[in-house]
């Protein structure tokens, strides 16, 4: 089923269902309420900080980098690969926790496996939402205030504040440049 951007880009895995069975968009998360991951009471009792770490929270994350770069998701598991380097070892000396259905939950202590859940987890979220290229308009805050600027030489605020959203999303709110400061209170 295919998933809301706003639903991907705005929903934690910890709290809403991500899963195919999960909701579509965010008016039904709303009528739904708090869907807890099974493993929830686990990981807020120490678990993450305790050696592990979760498969379906990256996976949610590389998700997210795909939709608000336009990448697919082997692109931005390239990155995270990068990133994560040397690291994930030492971050989940225990292992990574994983899961296919929400339902059964397994530790994965092989790293270049738990690579490979990761990815499977974003791709699954995405769903028939995966770019292929295309994504949000990539623009610098330069840009924007250029293409606001009216014939008298002022800043049309009213054309600046349209674009909110137009880049992407930041910790729910709408993105309008992808790089200096955002109207989502962010200096990207």
């Amino acid at each position: 089923m295919k998933k809301d951007y706003n639903l991907i880009m705005d929903a934690s895995p910890c709290d809403v269902n991500l899963y195919p069975d999960g909701p579509p968009n965010i008016t039904e998360v709303k009528k739904l309420g708090r869907q807890l991951c099974p493993y929830f009471s686990k990981c807020n009792s120490g678990l993450l900080s305790g050696g592990h770490q979760c498969a379906i929270l990256f996976g949610s994350q590389v998700a997210q980098n795909a939709l608000k770069e336009g990448h697919s998701v082997d692109a931005e598991m390239t990155d995270f690969r990068r990133e994560m380097t040397g690291q994930l070892p030492r971050m989940a000396p225990k292992g990574i926790i994983w899961s296919a259905d929400r339902k059964t939950f397994e530790i994965i202590t092989d790293t270049k496996k738990a690579m490979a859940m990761v990815s499977a987890f974003a791709k699954m979220v995405l769903g028939d939402n995966e770019p292929r290229g295309a994504g949000p308009p990539r623009r610098s805050f330069n840009e924007l205030v250029a293409g606001a600027i009216t014939p008298d030489g002022a800043v049309d605020l009213a054309k600046i504040d349209a674009l909110e959203g137009s880049c992407g999303r930041n910790g729910g709110r709408g993105c309008d440049v992808t790089s200096g400061p955002c109207s989502c209170g962010a200096w990207h």
